[in-house]
């Protein structure tokens, strides 16, 4: 099977390329800055040599339609995104990049005969706990009221998703992706991601550094990258789904549980922990129909998760792990 993977080198698309490749699948990764330093560390040379990596931007719409046909895709995956910190800095930039240029993937796959299209939405949909009145986990078709530009234009998208479905036939799939974590978060943090508290959690303990981690009540679902990395694996494997898109959900904790895992398995981690939340915090989502839909249940427990990260770290730093 061959795929097209814009984004293909970012967090969770760089560990979706090397599922695919480990799968003995053909790809090319379609990245405005491809970061092959990142792809190196993830896949061996010789798996290096099977990925074929294609500077480009999601915006350009004609040299998106040549690389598109020149892969000869049979999926695409699409990652390539503005993220929440610089969609609020830049409106216009995230209309183009995070709305736009997802049409342009369904046009484009649509001239390309592409068999399906799984892309990247976000539980931003959703909005903030503290603006809903629901209890319990939120539904899969729960309403949107998102709080922040990068949640609008992941919601926009899944209503065109809708109707490129509905009227043009396209077989496509949004992800709703909660929070994802896992090594190499830190390279999309000045990209404007959020979660940089995951440095205080996880990196600077891992790395023998004092965190100090905020808001040691609010509650998150942490997705670990290769679980999202499953999960797109899933999407693109599954019959074709009745929805639009399907949360993908990790493990909910504390940041004060998460802390007292990060020192289970760093013995003598120097965590301090905040009280507080941040305007009562309380990642909740159901994902019945996901499981359903497409067979993904997450994998990697908190604890593993935090395992691998930290080992990960301190690996490359040429600490004991």
């Amino acid at each position: 099977m061959r795929y097209f993977v814009t984004g293909g080198s970012g967090l969770i698309g760089s560990y979706v390329t090397r599922a695919l490749v480990h799968a003995n699948h053909e790809v090319t990764v379609y990245d405005r800055s491809p970061d092959h330093e990142f792809l190196s560390e993830l896949l061996a040379p010789q798996e290096l040599e099977s990925v074929q990596v294609v500077p480009g931007d999601v915006t350009d719409l004609a040299y998106l339609l040549r690389s598109m046909q020149a892969s000869r895709a049979d999926r695409v995956i699409h990652l390539a995104a503005l993220l929440g910190r610089a969609s609020e800095a830049n409106p216009l930039l995230s209309l183009r990049v995070n709305c736009e240029a997802t049409i342009n993937i369904f046009e484009t796959a649509l001239a390309c005969g592409v068999q399906r299209v799984v892309w990247a939405s976000s539980v931003a949909v959703f909005g903030s706990r503290h603006r809903r009145s629901e209890s319990g986990p939120l539904s899969n078709d729960a309403f949107h009221n998102p709080s922040i530009l990068y949640g609008a234009c992941k919601s926009l998208i899944e209503r065109f998703s809708e109707h490129y479905r509905r009227v043009r036939n396209l077989d496509c799939i949004g992800l709703r992706f909660s929070l994802v974590y896992g090594y190499g978060k830190a390279r999309t943090f000045s990209r404007g991601t959020g979660g940089e508290f995951l440095r205080e959690l996880i990196d600077k303990p891992a790395l023998g550094a004092p965190g100090r981690v905020p808001a040691g009540d609010a509650v998150l679902d942490f997705l670990h990258v290769e679980d999202a990395a499953a999960a797109v694996a899933a999407a693109c494997d599954a019959r074709r789904s009745g929805f639009a898109a399907l949360n993908v959900v990790g493990f909910r904790a504390t940041m004060r549980e998460a802390a007292a895992l990060v020192r289970k398995l760093v013995p003598g981690a120097d965590v301090e922990v905040e009280n507080g939340s941040w305007k009562e915090t309380n990642h909740d989502y159901d994902g019945r129909v996901t499981e359903a839909e497409i067979g993904y249940v997450p994998r990697i427990t908190l604890e593993e998760g935090f395992r691998r990260n930290i080992s990960a770290l301190r690996e490359r730093a040429g600490l004991p792990v």
